[in-house]
């Protein structure tokens, strides 16, 4: 009988053959191995919509987690049962629940203006201005290459964006210049030619890492 760093290590395996994102596979791996921790049970077998019942309704009441999440754990519930204990859950015991659409607050021009004139740090206006000018995620501009500004045609590349779909979307003028005063400060150099890297330059700069240095850039901009 499996125990739960084995049944963990499968679920990884799960997700990957599936193709999911990065960000999913490290959220539902979170997920799934609180479930097991709460559940405490000795074999899996024991494992039943009893059991993600009574997990849901903790993080319900106890655990105040919004609906969203909460969402997000039945998911990530389902896919474990489904997928590595091969077992068939009754999901009408844990449904999904209800959430309340609501509009987005959209910023004028002025105010975005001001925001971008508000960033003293050319990285950060350059952060700014591919969120808001090019549409890109914040994980998305953390993985942009050199070679993905293209300045002939005025369109960026996104790789493996939300979907794990590749696209191109559109470069301001704008924009173009800060990237390139962006480049003539920093000179970003790496192997496999990140364009925004880490302080040491090992590496491409992470989501948190563009968070940390800029948050109030990001209110409301998709990871």
């Amino acid at each position: 009988m499996a125990n739960n760093k084995q049944l963990l290590a499968r679920f990884s395996t799960d997700m990957k053959i599936r193709g999911m994102s990065t960000n999913t596979q490290e959220c539902y791996m979170r997920y799934a191995t609180k479930f097991l921790e709460h559940a405490n049970r000795t074999t899996n077998e024991e494992l039943s919509e009893i059991e993600a019942r009574e997990f849901i309704l903790h993080m319900l009441r106890e655990d105040k987690v919004c609906t969203a999440t909460l969402n997000a754990y039945n998911a990530a519930i389902r896919l474990f049962f489904a997928a590595t204990l091969n077992r068939t859950l009754n999901y009408l015991q844990i449904p999904r629940f209800k959430t309340k659409k609501t509009l987005p607050e959209i910023l004028t021009r002025d105010e975005t203006q001001l925001l971008i004139n508000g960033c003293a740090n050319v990285k950060h206006k350059a952060f700014f201005m591919l969120a808001y000018g090019s549409g890109l995620r914040i994980s998305e501009i953390a993985a942009l290459r050199v070679k993905d500004i293209d300045s002939k045609a005025m369109r960026v590349f996104v790789k493996d964006g939300k979907g794990g779909k590749d696209r191109y979307t559109i470069l301001s003028n704008e924009c173009l210049c800060v990237l390139r005063e962006y480049w003539t400060i920093y000179r970003p150099k790496h192997p496999e030619g990140w364009l925004f890297l880490v302080t040491y330059r090992q590496t491409h700069i992470t989501t948190a890492g563009i968070a940390n240095e800029n948050p109030l850039a990001f209110i409301g901009v998709k990871v």
